[in-house]
């Protein structure tokens, strides 16, 4: 993971807090394009710039049993990911990604 991309990935925790509020939040790291571009002031040099996928998806999960507490009602988690292109559904590799993540040890219990 290139250096220097850890502020926006605190930046979309934040915004998905301010959406979504208090619940848990796990980012699904993307893979970073690493390029070499022409600085944009000093003419001549090159300068090393990470990008990200082009789309940012933040996804509200629940479950109708708790993750850990059962007398509780439920479960949640807020689930970030990127992608190069909006879909309008998980695509296969991030899928992959979220069905492998442990479930009873990110979510968090709640009752209605």
């Amino acid at each position: 993971m290139a250096e220097g991309l850890q502020w926006q990935f605190d930046s979309a925790m934040e915004r998905a807090q301010d959406l979504f509020g208090k619940i848990p939040i796990e980012i699904i790291k993307p893979k970073v394009e690493n390029l070499e571009a022409r600085h944009p002031i000093d003419n001549g040099k090159t300068a090393k710039i990470a990008l990200l996928p082009k789309v940012e998806i933040r996804g509200f999960f629940y479950s109708f049993s708790p993750a850990r507490d059962k007398q509780k009602h439920a479960s949640r988690l807020v689930i970030i990911w990127y992608q190069d292109a909006w879909v309008g559904a998980l695509s296969p590799e991030v899928e992959e990604k979220v069905t492998a993540m442990d479930w009873d040890k990110l979510a968090e219990d709640f009752e209605w």
